[in-house]
């Protein structure tokens, strides 16, 4: 791998990754291999939406020092996600917490359709207590008056608590 700096990041993204997990186990082999032989250093990324998540792919991910990040809308993840999504990834969190070599990050995204749950979502989230949060604002399409009005008041909730 004389292409690759001594150091480097691989993320896996797009879709849902996890549907190629045998793939992503053998790239991991592949590079650690080549690592050992050139004595290069690298980190390990993965975006989910954490649907396939298991116990042995989390074992798996902490074993190869993942970052996770993990797309969840908090309380708004049975609407803008599948239904009986939010309660199996809250068992989720707790577990990838467990793990000592994966760093988590939660990525929120609000959507006119869920913006009515920024404010509780936000709180619900924080109070998961992961350190790494981010909260987005889907511009997939257009905002109305009415959705920004909602937007506004929801962000001012957040500045009451």
């Amino acid at each position: 791998m004389p292409h690759l700096t001594k150091y480097y990041y691989l993320n896996f993204y797009g879709g849902e990754p996890l549907l190629s997990f045998e793939l992503i186990k053998q790239t991991i082999s592949f590079l650690h291999n080549a690592n050992k032989e050139s004595g290069k250093k690298s980190d390990y990324s993965i975006t989910t939406n954490g649907s396939l998540l298991s116990y042995e792919t989390i074992q798996y991910l902490d074993e190869h020092k993942f970052s996770v990040e993990l797309s969840f809308d908090g309380l708004a993840q049975d609407k803008s996600r599948q239904k009986g999504s939010l309660k199996r990834i809250v068992t989720i969190i707790q577990e990838l917490k467990k793990c000592p070599n994966i760093d988590l990050e939660i990525n929120s995204v609000f959507s006119p359709d869920t913006v009515s749950y920024l404010s509780e979502s936000i709180e619900f989230i924080m109070e998961l207590v992961v350190p790494d949060n981010s909260f987005s604002n889907s511009t997939t399409k257009p905002r109305e008056q009415a959705s920004l009005m909602k937007m506004e008041k929801e962000l001012a909730k957040l500045g009451d608590s």
